[in-house]
């Protein structure tokens, strides 16, 4: 009786055991530095870029539609400029940030880079050098994105985790997107992005935003200009009397 007492309390050691062994489909050794901060810009980057063409496309067709009315004011030229100068603040804000979540991190955790490791199973497990450990569920991922170097997994609440692309392992040679596409219930494939560095672009659409401001600002003189002057410029009339005026004075 002892003996099987005793097999039996084996059985369920063995079970708690396997229970316990978490099954790694992909790790990955990565890191927390200043280029991690810098991938994360690039998705600023986008969000900016995507509402900023909005409003381009709105601020041109705007203008267009008040100038043929003749209904052209002031207030529009002024929340041209007003917000081409605001997406200016906006993009040197998104620099600024970099520099102070880098200095951030050194003045919390004491280190300018932090090594992780993760690993990708039936969870997500993170284990840092700065006693940074988590576990996540992948019903929590809600978007990815992919750059040049590295994959980023967004989480709730705007959590992001950078993994390096060249250091990711594989156990069975399976694809790493794939699989995380397939794992994140929540998570839709339009919602995969490709990040591209789209800094030069928003300053090429800033300066053209200025330039659409400039030229609504004179569109809107153009029309305050009184309509007997722009008559009277136009009538032939008026010109070859003026003409003649100015020869006679010169007689």
């Amino acid at each position: 009786m002892l003996k099987c007492v005793c097999k039996y309390r084996h059985i369920l050691i063995l079970g708690d055991i396997m229970e316990n062994e978490r099954k790694v489909y992909f790790s990955c050794d990565t890191k927390i530095d200043w280029d991690t901060y810098k991938e994360l810009e690039l998705i600023e980057h986008r969000k900016l870029t995507v509402r900023f063409m909005a409003f381009l496309a709105v601020q041109a067709l705007g203008a267009v539609v008040l100038f043929l009315s003749k209904a052209l004011d002031l207030s529009f030229c002024i929340l041209s400029f007003v917000v081409s100068f605001f997406i200016w603040g906006l993009l040197l804000v998104i620099k600024k940030r970099t520099s102070i979540l880098q200095g951030r991190q050194k003045v919390q955790f004491g280190k300018d880079v932090i090594d992780a490791h993760v690993e990708f199973g039936d969870k997500i497990y993170i284990s840092s050098s700065a006693d940074m450990d988590r576990t996540y569920d992948y019903a929590l991922v809600e978007k990815l994105y992919e750059t040049q170097n590295s994959v980023i997994l967004e989480f709730n609440y705007g959590v992001k985790l950078t993994v390096e692309k060249r250091n990711i392992r594989c156990v069975d040679g399976a694809d790493f997107i794939g699989s995380i596409l397939n794992k994140c219930n929540c998570l839709k494939k339009d919602r995969f992005i490709k990040l591209k560095n789209r800094e030069k672009t928003l300053k090429i659409m800033i300066g053209t935003s200025f330039l659409i401001s400039f030229i609504v600002l004179m569109l809107f003189f153009f029309l305050k200009t009184p309509e007997n002057w722009r008559e009277l410029g136009r009538n032939p009339q008026y010109s070859s009397s003026q003409q003649s005026t100015s020869d006679n004075s010169s007689k």
